[in-house]
């Protein structure tokens, strides 16, 4: 799929800061990244790392890109129905 616009990639960052205005416990964030470039997909994890550490919000992130779930504290996947800890 084609990559998003820098005006695109900018209104998907605002998002998230919107959400994240009322400092929530637990931010849910299906692909984030996935239609993003690498440079504005690294801003939105920064975002929600920052968030992680400012707000003790708990953020919990789907992604099927190895780099971004590296980012993650605790790591678990779905396999045969059954979500496991990896």
């Amino acid at each position: 799929p084609p990559r998003s616009t820098r005006k695109e990639s900018s209104a998907a960052s605002d998002v998230y800061k919107r959400q994240l205005v009322n400092q929530p416990v637990i931010l849910l964030a299906d692909e984030p990244t996935g239609n993003l470039d690498s440079e504005n997909g690294q801003k939105i994890i920064e975002l929600m790392q920052r968030a992680a550490s400012q707000f003790n919000t708990t953020v919990i992130l789907v992604t099927h890109n190895p780099q971004i779930a590296a980012c993650g504290n605790k790591h678990f996947e779905i396999r045969d129905g059954k979500l496991t800890s990896i």
